[in-house]
């Protein structure tokens, strides 16, 4: 067995002038380093010396068509020698802010995203909303994770550590996902109506397009009528659109209203006396009761004098001072006795319209006192204009498919109570990822990105339908505007 090798003789074989003549490694990684620097002198040249390519060559890419105007300006959005986005660790110290924030916010002014946010939770605007990814992409369209971060564990994000909504959100699916906030409280108005009875032919109780006494309205109801189905003898056919008619976005639908929807079918008549008379809706009972009166004084006035019983003395200065006594009293009993008629025609009109389901009580509830036949206020319907506060939705979007795809307990809906919003579970079935379910058919593939129903700068999650106050790009954009918009960069 040969000695081991000793350190003295391992360094006697490792030459003393090793380090001036490198490998071809260290001669390689020399040869490079150079190129490279060449290389970035040569591109930040090109910039300085061709002032119209220079900001070219520096831009990630084209702006979103949003910002295209300032494709040429970078100093509109950027400013000089500081970071546009908060991650980068020169804006850790200002809580995520950049200078850069000013100029986005003189033209998108917004609320604070919640009352009940961390300060420090503010992130800049490029920390979400990344340009220079083409003319088409969207500003808006961030990923889940900046919506997530919070909303995960909305305790340690809020002030008070008490989240007002879901306190964990992960992801849109059942069970990651609240139930909709107007589904799971049972939201609901305070109208009687019954979808089932609108819904059947002929309203089951026979009634016919020559009962709807407007012709406008009347030509209206005979264009919604099925194919061969529009002779005045023909039962009404009632639809979901008969009823519900889109804004002019086609997002929402505008509200349903007595004169525009149910006056048609429901007119306030209450005499057949007066058969073009009919109550103004909306009135409370006190109201009505001073209609009445004034629709059978005017009634009474109308009539020719030979229906008159008894005739009012006129005052005449030759009558005798019996006789014009007696004429006085003669004429406090007729106005006596006119008093007394109206009276009763009013009250025998007001129990006939608050009885039953006659006139008011067909779609309303009343607030009276015990053993009280007419009612002292009717309760307003109170039916939202929009179920869904807390998100954005567009009916048009959903055109190629039924009502009764998503308010599938719509045609057995007997009463108000019933709850015909569609689930989450409902709209999962289509905003999910794209796998083949059990039969074998496709399933989901529509968009389901947190910002799809929810938008951030509005004050509350999707609180923004109803604003009272409106950003400046809100108000340039509807032309309510009255000062001038800052220049971006100025």
């Amino acid at each position: 067995m040969s000695a081991r090798e000793t350190g003295k003789q391992r360094a006697a074989r490792i030459p003393l002038d090793y380090f001036k003549s490198p490998d071809r490694l260290v001669r390689v990684k020399g040869v490079l380093t150079i190129a490279a620097l060449v290389t970035a002198g040569a591109w930040a040249a090109s910039g300085l010396l061709f002032s119209s390519q220079g900001e070219k060559q520096y831009s990630h890419g084209p702006l979103a068509a949003v910002h295209a105007t300032w494709e040429e300006n970078c100093e509109a959005c950027h400013v000089p020698f500081s970071p546009i986005s908060g991650g980068h660790w020169l804006s850790s110290a200002g809580g995520g802010r950049t200078p850069a924030d000013a100029r986005c916010e003189a033209c998108h002014a917004g609320p604070p995203h919640h009352p009940n946010q961390k300060p420090g939770d503010v992130e800049s605007c490029a920390s979400c909303h990344r340009d220079h990814q083409g003319r088409n992409a969207s500003l808006v369209a961030v990923p889940d994770q900046h919506c997530t971060n919070c909303h995960a564990d909305l305790a340690a994000h809020t002030t008070n550590g008490k989240p007002t909504f879901h306190p964990s959100v992960t992801r849109f699916a059942v069970g990651s996902h609240p139930e909709f906030k107007g589904r799971a409280e049972g939201q609901r108005g305070q109208l009687k109506f019954n979808h089932t009875l609108h819904l059947t032919s002929g309203l089951n109780v026979s009634w016919q397009l020559k009962h709807i006494r407007n012709p406008a309205e009347r030509e209206r109801f005979r264009q919604q009528q099925p194919t061969g189905k529009t002779a005045d003898t023909d039962f009404v056919q009632l639809d979901c659109a008969s009823c519900h008619q889109l804004d002019a976005k086609g997002e929402y639908f505008l509200p349903i209203t007595y004169d525009n929807q149910c006056k048609a079918c429901h007119p306030l008549t209450f005499d057949e006396r007066l058969p073009n008379v009919s109550i103004p809706h909306g009135l409370q009972p006190a109201a009505v009761r001073t209609f009445l009166w004034g629709a059978y004084v005017e009634r009474a006035v109308q009539e020719p004098p030979t229906q008159q019983r008894i005739l009012r003395p006129l005052p005449a200065p030759e009558l005798r001072e019996e006789e014009d006594k007696v004429r006085k009293a003669a004429g406090g009993q007729v106005s006596a006795a006119e008093a007394f008629l109206f009276k009763q025609a009013v009250t025998e009109k007001e129990l006939y319209i608050y009885s039953g389901k006659t006139t008011c009580g067909e779609c309303h509830h009343y607030e009276s006192k015990p053993g009280q036949r007419i009612p002292e206020r009717i309760v307003p319907p109170a039916v939202p204009n929009v179920w869904f506060e807390h998100a954005r939705f567009s009916h048009s979007a959903h055109r190629a498919v039924s009502c009764q795809e998503c308010h599938a307990r719509t045609p057995q809906s007997t009463t108000a109570d019933d709850v015909l919003l569609p689930g989450i579970a409902d709209c999962f079935r289509c905003h999910a990822p794209l796998q083949r379910g059990a039969d074998g058919s496709m399933q989901g593939g529509a968009r389901f990105q947190c910002t799809e129903c929810h938008r951030y700068h509005h004050g509350q999650p999707g609180g923004a339908r109803g604003a009272k106050s409106p950003g400046p790009i809100e108000q340039f954009l509807s032309g309510t505007l009255s000062r001038k918009l800052p220049v971006p960069g100025k």
